[in-house]
């Protein structure tokens, strides 16, 4: 049960109003779990999925993908504990990643033509706050970026 201090307030005026704020004092952190953020819409990403492909997506921190005007669906991530922060399009083997706050990769379609994505040495474990598409004609990924600015690079690792 979390304590509140209840601030009252008397309103002059034609008719008395009183108001009651419930504020919350802060508990320390072992008595009582982190509240989860609301769902809201983390951004929208153009179809990179299919080159040249009309649309886009628009996705929710809780993993929630919805494919816009044309663009390829291929999955929802659950999210759950962590937030979506970030978007990236493989093009060359039509999948896309969802980026999660503490690090995590929800591979969603057919990503690095279903072969390996490999991290850096040292992953992220919290902080990071969005990811950028590296896909170019040497490589398919992306790269996370944290809130104190670290980039973390994945890159699909192909044998052949």
């Amino acid at each position: 049960m979390t304590a509140h201090h209840i601030l009252t307030a008397t309103l002059a005026g034609a008719a008395a109003v009183t108001l009651a704020i419930a504020i919350p004092i802060a508990a320390s952190a072992s008595s009582s779990p982190q509240p989860r953020v609301a769902p809201h819409i983390v951004g929208t990403w153009p179809n990179d999925v299919n080159m040249g492909g009309a649309g886009g997506y628009e996705v929710w921190n809780t993993g929630k993908v919805v494919a816009l005007n044309h663009a390829p669906y291929y999955g929802s991530a659950k999210a759950s504990p962590a937030d979506i922060v970030g978007f990236a399009a493989d093009g060359e083997s039509g999948g896309y990643w969802l980026i999660g706050a503490n690090g995590a990769v929800y591979s969603e379609g057919t990503t690095c033509q279903d072969e390996t994505l490999e991290g850096p040495k040292i992953e992220p474990k919290s902080g990071v706050v969005g990811a950028v598409n590296q896909k170019n004609q040497y490589n398919e990924g992306f790269t996370m970026v944290t809130a104190a600015g670290h980039l973390f690079t994945y890159s699909c690792v192909f044998t052949f």
